[in-house]
């Protein structure tokens, strides 16, 4: 069974780290879970006009941790005054650090905010939330810059799980039967596939991409149990086109307020940052993603 127990909010201290911890914050209360806030002085600056990097002056101020400290605390008591919250603050290279404290506690989940389509290419190529994405052993939730988060009292309304039947896609499954049915939430069911059914006579055979469709709606209603039919209204969607289109698509004609699927592991790092639907999915999702690996 999927518990958290502990969550990992790194913050930088702006409007998308915010959004981020106020969506922790939700899941940790409805959970029991414990929240640490991390904050990451960074050992090097990039170098201005040039190749190569400087020591962060900050840390040559000997009571730059306390006073970093000191800040983050009321960062986070802004967001949760009675929730407590562990803050801490370490140097390093930022997604280095996360990472390994996120193995140390062990974090069940990492909250991450993402900073949107305008910087996306520069998320991509370097950024922090990309290299915690890349690497993370446990479950990352993306919040995104723009778009409503959950207000009312479930945590997700409507929970939007996309499958392409590997086996990341089946653990994050777990996720999203864990999630949907304590509040009774919707659980959507989608599976994109490639081509459109050709029209047919009557009498004529299904083509091959009819065929398929068949197969995932069977698949698809063969993956919930009854047990969490009898929880949460399940609607099963098999759609043809680019999946990261239709999966967006879907997300927000329906609705949804999470978006749950897998991701492929660290050896398969350029597909998933370059190419893979479910980097497409997090650059335009209009609702939180969480992105699972399997195993």
């Amino acid at each position: 069974m999927t518990q958290i127990r502990r969550v990992l909010w790194p913050c930088d201290f702006s409007a998308y780290s915010d959004r981020a911890l106020r969506q922790a914050l939700r899941l940790a209360a409805r959970h029991g879970s414990a929240v640490v806030a991390l904050h990451v002085i960074p050992t090097s600056l990039p170098a201005p006009g040039r190749a190569g990097a400087l020591t962060n002056p900050a840390l040559l101020d000997p009571d730059v941790h306390e006073r970093t400290l000191a800040a983050l605390r009321r960062f986070v008591a802004r967001a949760a005054p009675k929730i407590p919250v562990e803050a801490e603050v370490r140097d390093g290279a930022p997604a280095r650090v996360i990472l390994q404290r996120a193995a140390e506690l062990p974090a069940d989940l990492i909250v991450l905010g993402s900073h949107g389509r305008g910087g996306f290419e520069k998320w991509v190529l370097g950024s922090v939330t990309e290299r915690v994405l890349r690497s993370a052993r446990c479950p990352v939730l993306t919040v995104p810059a723009r778009g409503g988060l959950p207000a009312g009292p479930a945590l997700f309304g409507t929970v939007l799980w996309a499958t392409d039947f590997s086996a990341p896609a089946t653990a994050a499954l777990e996720w999203a039967l864990a999630l949907a049915p304590e509040d009774r939430a919707r659980l959507l069911l989608v599976h994109v596939t490639a081509h459109e059914p050709e029209p047919r006579g009557p009498d004529a055979p299904p083509d091959l991409a009819t065929e398929l469709q068949q197969r995932a709606r069977e698949w698809l209603g063969a993956s919930v149990p009854e047990s969490v039919r009898s929880r949460a209204p399940v609607e099963t969607i098999v759609a043809a086109g680019k999946a990261h289109r239709e999966i967006v698509r879907i997300a927000a004609e329906k609705g949804a307020e999470l978006i749950v699927m897998g991701a492929q592991g660290a050896d398969a790092l350029d597909q998933f940052v370059f190419g893979s639907t479910a980097q497409r999915v997090l650059r335009s999702a209009p609702c939180p993603v969480l992105t699972v690996r399997a195993g």
